[in-house]
């Protein structure tokens, strides 16, 4: 049974992962999502909207991402207690915080709300309890040493913990099992690299090859830029898909490319290997990850989340290249 409020606040990277959990149960348990934003959002548009009636006439949650922005006064905070202390028994309001806000947490803790905080303890050896309670319940399994390598690694930044394992999952499969080697396309960055490198290893299915490409590429590089390079690769790929070219020239005049056919070849040959049904997974993940890079869905802040989006998105591409060969 959904509750009428939450709160979730703590480390921005398990804020962002929490979240993405919690709007999952919420849609689980048959609530429409309604997310509020806007330069004009105050608490009191956000009581009222909480007190609209649904017209699909189903529950639904009413999500506020920032919410400390919202106290602008003391009305602000007597507006949202109020609510709070009698809730619309159709909506569950999901308050999220970037960084803390003492009052706002006292408030909603005091009229009952359910405060999610997944933030690791500050003492070393609890920390160290909560990260080996998160890679027990992880998607991968670590061996030992991979375990230590990725605690040691992340020290006191364990926000990036959710993308690091997602990114393993989408380049592994869920239940494989993580060696220490696995973890250095996850966890390495060097700069410089070509788009080439990057779309050369997603063809051949090596994942661990593809991220390490990935990331020199962003040393230098807009994560759209990025994005927009594997978007021309797929065009390419998706245009011969079905084109009824043969051979490299015919794929050259499908793709009006003049002076060296080398990349229509390539394009042929992976348009063949993937098939209709791989091309088209294909523009769905670059299609998704296009919209999470425009915020539909985020793992933390800025560039850690673009980043993680990319890697998930790599990750998955490389995978379902190494599933066609």
């Amino acid at each position: 049974m959904p509750e009428r409020a939450y709160l979730v606040k703590g480390d921005p990277g398990l804020v962002a992962d929490a979240l993405h959990g919690l709007l999952g149960e919420l849609r689980a348990a048959g609530l429409d999502v309604e997310e509020l934003g806007g330069d004009d959002l105050s608490f009191g548009s956000v009581v009222e909207a909480c007190n609209a009636y649904f017209l699909g006439g189903s529950d639904k949650a009413v999500v506020v991402r920032d919410a400390q922005d919202l106290l602008r006064g003391v009305d602000d905070l007597r507006r949202l207690s109020t609510y709070l202390a009698d809730p619309n028994p159709q909506t569950s309001l999901v308050l999220v915080l970037s960084g803390d806000n003492k009052k706002l947490v006292e408030s909603a803790r005091k009229a009952g709300a359910t405060i999610l905080d997944p933030s690791p303890p500050g003492q070393t050896r609890a920390r160290s309890g909560w990260l080996d309670h998160r890679l027990k319940a992880a998607p991968v399994r670590l061996d030992r040493q991979a375990a230590a390598r990725l605690g040691s690694h992340l020290g006191e930044d364990l926000g990036r913990l959710p993308g690091i394992l997602e990114v393993l999952a989408a380049a592994h499969g869920e239940g494989a099992t993580i060696t220490a080697d696995d973890l250095d396309p996850v966890l390495g960055e060097e700069g410089g690299g070509a788009p080439w490198d990057l779309t050369d290893a997603i063809d051949s299915g090596d994942a661990g090859a593809a991220l390490h490409h990935l990331h020199r590429l962003l040393h230098a590089r807009h994560p759209f830029v990025v994005l927009a390079s594997l978007w021309g690769h797929y065009q390419r790929i998706l245009r011969l898909e079905g084109s009824g070219a043969r051979n490299e020239a015919q794929a050259a005049a499908v793709l009006s490319i003049k002076g060296s056919t080398f990349p229509a070849r390539k394009a042929l040959s992976q348009a063949g290997r993937l098939g209709a049904s791989g091309v088209a997974r294909a523009v769905e993940l670059l299609h998704r990850a296009d919209l999470d890079l425009r915020g539909l869905r985020t793992y933390g802040p800025g560039r850690d989340s673009d980043l993680i989006t990319l890697e998930v998105l790599v990750a998955r591409l490389a995978r379902l290249s190494a599933t066609r060969r």
